[in-house]
């Protein structure tokens, strides 16, 4: 299991502005997830007096900002976006937030001598790579071979090569796809158009520790890092969040007609709202899809209803697994928690990793969904039901 004071050497936090390392920081918050950008929050003392101090921290200078862990290995790419000083007759201190490189097309449109962008027979990756170019980042997929194909429990490599084909096989169909026609518009936000997109290809975007937009899929059932119990170190809290409005007894993907293309479509039945008379229906546009794309959208958005209604967070004091790796986002463990409504061992997709490092303790939050909330995947049961 863990052993926690060997794995104190792999938790310290390396922050870096520009070229110079930040020495003095007093603690720092690191948050990674499944299907949003990477941001780092941390407190420094502030000397005003002193030049340096008032150029690493001036505002709006979009510093660039890098984060490692353990000494050498990356986390994270970005740069300042907000900073808040703060005085009282005992301490004067700066509160500094700071963005992953790819948040930029969160705020923002395309450049204005773009005009709007209109695409037609390109790859999702193709189109995310042109609207990403003037900011400085690429677009990339995921190298999905490694969230199926893993080393086993004794820590060998897996050696079913057979699977392996057949899964980088349907990855490469899905990826390949080309869409027919779509549009950015000048007033549309870069990542809501890609969004879009992305939906329909079943995969969500995240960055990588070096400051690329990514694209993956969902990580299947069957590799979890570690496995928890209440009542069992490391576990220190489990809480629920449950979320009744998001939940709904149907999703109806509509697709209008549009330029030749029939109109259309599908309906998806929640098959956990079985209480009698609870009618919750969910009907919305899918604007960049066709008619036989309808139950593939419904789905997604069945599965992204789940991510929304139910989740749980996890507290724990370290911020590597058993195995010696960081916690990471779009991984899985297993965990029985009772006190949590978690009745039964249930496996559980990791959506956000947040590790956090004071001068007294290193913790990680753990945000943990129903498998599937990402992949249009239906749960076989839930967690709250009596255990098989």
């Amino acid at each position: 299991m863990f052993d926690l004071q060997k794995l104190d050497a792999l938790s310290a936090f390396t922050l870096r502005i520009g070229e110079d390392d930040v020495q003095h920081w007093t603690e720092i918050e690191l948050e990674q997830s499944i299907d949003g950008f990477s941001s780092v929050g941390f407190t420094a003392p502030f000397e005003p007096s002193r030049k340096a101090f008032r150029e690493r921290f001036r505002p709006f200078s979009y510093a660039p900002i890098a984060v490692l862990l353990g000494g050498h290995q990356l986390q994270f790419t970005g740069t300042l976006h907000s900073v808040d000083p703060t005085f009282t007759t005992e301490e004067r201190s700066v509160r500094v937030q700071a963005v992953a490189l790819p948040t930029a097309i969160c705020d923002s449109t395309v450049p204005g001598n773009f005009g709007a962008k209109e695409f037609s027979g390109l790859k999702l990756e193709d189109i995310a790579n042109e609207l990403c170019k003037p900011f400085g980042f690429a677009a990339r997929f995921a190298d999905e071979r490694s969230t199926f194909i893993d080393t086993d429990a004794n820590g060998e490599l897996e050696r079913d090569r057979s699977s392996k084909k057949s899964i980088q096989r349907r990855i490469e169909s899905a990826f390949d796809i080309r869409f027919g026609r779509v549009k950015c518009g000048k007033e549309d936000k870069i990542f809501d158009f890609l969004c879009r997109l992305s939906k329909q290809r079943g995969v969500v975007m995240t960055d990588s520790p070096t400051g690329d937009l990514v694209f993956q899929r969902s990580a299947q059932l069957g590799r979890p890092v570690v496995h928890l119990e209440e009542g069992i170190p490391p576990l220190l809290s489990v809480t629920p969040q449950f979320n009744s409005r998001e939940f709904y007894s149907e999703v109806t993907a509509v697709v209008p007609a549009k330029r030749g293309r029939k109109a259309g479509s599908f309906t998806l039945k929640n098959p956990f709202m079985n209480d009698a008379g609870t009618i919750r229906p969910f009907t919305y546009r899918a604007e960049d899809t066709d008619v036989g794309g309808a139950p593939q959208t419904a789905a997604a958005f069945m599965g992204r209803m789940f991510g929304e209604a139910v989740s749980w967070d996890i507290e724990l004091p370290t911020i590597v697994d058993p195995r010696g790796e960081y916690f990471r986002p779009n991984t899985t463990l297993t965990i029985t928690a009772p006190s949590a409504m978690i009745y039964g061992k249930h496996e559980l997709l990791i959506r956000g990793v947040t590790k956090r490092q004071t001068k007294d303790s290193t913790t990680c939050k753990l945000n943990v969904v129903l498998p599937g909330s990402f992949s249009g995947e239906i749960p076989a049961r839930l967690p709250w039901q009596e255990p098989l």
